[in-house]
């Protein structure tokens, strides 16, 4: 999706007029700035990649289908992994259709995830993954991004300083106040706000505000929203940006789920209009706060400060008074702060904090549809009962246009019993997480151990002797592992029945045992309430 770039205004610096231009002057180029932000902002026609996948991972190997409105090039990557021949029609685009190694999934458009599974005896543990975001270096992303938004925090100061601020004592005092105290709380809100949104996002949970006649109750995917993002609702009061009654009103409206149209209209004119002019007065004193002012008469000052951000972009395209600053950015490439000390001046400045407010970003509109042959017991999909499945559906922001610090891959873990289960036991005893705890129980005995085991179990299968003989070397190992290795609680109570079986009939009726109400092998016993 091309984006027209915005061309670069250039300045001669020997004309008189190169720090002010004449008023003429200033709005023809104030015209043309707007005209070119306008082009700029103004992608061609495009839609988002959407890809579909299906995959039948319940039995062995990995089925896949892969159907994209991809073409041409693109499809290059699919080709190559399922075929050219393999390619077909469908209804969104292109499609494909391949068995796989569970651990060998197809990247299609360089996504990138697979199937694992840990066997045992009585059954397997699953795990699929897939992540459709484009790879990058978050850490050097993350900086880049920090810097930017700093560079533009100190343009913003040196234009309110040499602009807006004649008095010398009040300039030093806004100097002091913007690096001090506006910067680090920028950029410290930013890092909390990638990081939550990560969070937020790593449970497939959206950010888009309900409609204003919505108003059902507040969803538990709301209040987990609500919960991760508050420390930086709570930063602006701690750094002394919203009082603590503005905090508290702002946190009450909407807290059952939705503020209703009047509410919000509320909190702009009294709360978030006044807050606003309260920052701008530390350094404009007209802009402050006036008392007795309607809100009436605050909104018409708000439109009056559109030209104050006009002029600033204006400013940033044709002044050189923020020479030093660009400089000493780490934002500025330094190729491009050579070229600047050669006397160059032809750079466009990064986006502030990486954001690309006027671009519309590339998406890739990512649907899977997995069949686990079991429901899941930890995912961040969706399961979907009827059809077996687990479903995943989201959008994967490119590069460039991913704020969060990382892009939750979906995700999906299952367990599948053996049938062995049935001869062993009569009935499956272990599924779903108790079944993949059994797993890496199994797994994680010494090889000695495990041969022992393995033996307890066939003996299970032993049809020529009693259900409390066949429970017996099962049930010495369990109790030999109570302590330091216990095996999951539904094969140890199932071990734990047979076993007390066989200890009532060999007692003498007379003399009945004592018990403490636990079970030997780290369950309860029958009966006992502890």
């Amino acid at each position: 999706m091309p984006i027209r770039p915005m061309p670069l205004l250039r300045l001669n610096p020997s004309a008189p007029d190169a720090r002010r231009p004449s008023a003429p002057r200033t709005v023809r180029l104030l015209a043309t700035t707007t005209l070119a932000a306008f082009l700029a902002a103004t992608p061609a026609a495009c839609t988002n990649r959407k890809v579909r996948v299906e995959i039948d991972a319940s039995q062995d190997g990995a089925t896949r289908t892969f159907e994209t409105n991809a073409s041409g090039r693109a499809l290059a990557a699919a080709d190559a992994a399922y075929g050219a021949d393999a390619r077909r029609d469908s209804t969104l685009g292109a499609a494909y259709e391949g068995t796989f190694a569970e651990d060998e999934l197809p990247s299609e458009m360089g996504n990138r995830g697979a199937i694992g599974r840990l066997d045992s005896a009585l059954g397997s543990a699953r795990l699929y993954f897939e992540q459709f975001a484009e790879p990058r270096a978050e850490w050097r992303e993350l900086g880049q991004r920090v810097e930017s938004g700093v560079l533009w925090m100190r343009l913003a100061g040196r234009f309110v300083e040499t602009r807006r601020i004649d008095d010398p004592v009040r300039r030093a005092e806004f100097t002091r106040w913007w690096n001090d105290e506006a910067i680090p709380l920028a950029t410290d809100a930013y890092l909390m706000y990638t990081g939550m949104q990560a969070v937020v996002q790593a449970q497939r949970i959206g950010a888009m505000p309900r409609k204003p006649d919505d108003f059902a109750p507040r969803t538990t995917d709301e209040t987990f929203r609500l919960s991760v993002f508050e420390p930086l609702a709570l930063l602006l009061a701690e750094r002394g940006w919203l009082r603590a009654d503005e905090l508290a009103a702002v946190q009450m409206a909407g807290i059952d789920g939705n503020a209703s149209s009047r509410e919000r209209a509320w909190l702009g004119e009294r709360i978030f209009t006044p807050v606003l002019f309260r920052i701008l007065g530390r350094f404009d004193p007209a802009l402050a706060p006036k008392e007795g002012e309607t809100p009436e008469e605050m909104r018409d000052r708000l439109k009056a400060l559109a030209p104050i951000g006009l002029e600033f972009l204006l400013w940033t395209k044709l002044s050189r008074e923020y020479r030093d600053i660009v400089l000493e950015s780490p934002a500025i490439p330094e190729e491009t702060r050579a070229a600047i000390r050669a006397g160059k001046w032809d750079f466009e400045l990064p986006p502030p904090f990486g954001f690309r407010v006027l671009a519309r970003p590339g998406v890739t509109d990512a649907e899977v549809s997995l069949a686990t042959g079991a429901e899941p017991f930890f995912t961040n999909g969706t399961w979907n009962a009827a059809s077996g499945r687990v479903e995943f559906k989201g959008g994967f922001y490119d590069a460039p246009y991913r704020y969060a610090q990382f892009n939750a891959p979906y995700y999906a873990l299952w367990a599948l019993p053996a049938q062995r289960q049935e001869s062993l036991f009569g009935a499956v005893v272990l599924e779903g997480q108790p079944l993949a705890e059994y797993c890496v129980w199994e797994a994680a005995l010494k090889d000695d151990d495990r041969t022992r085991w393995l033996a307890a179990l066939d003996s299970l299968g032993n049809a020529a002797v009693t259900d409390a003989e066949r429970a017996a070397p099962a049930a010495a190992i369990a109790r030999e592992f109570a302590k330091s290795h216990p095996m999951p609680k539904p094969l140890a109570a199932w071990i734990e029945a047979r076993s007390a079986a066989r200890s009532a009939a060999e007692r003498p009726a007379e003399a009945p045992a004592a018990s403490d109400g636990g079970g030997t092998l780290g369950v309860p016993s029958p009966g006992s309430t502890g």
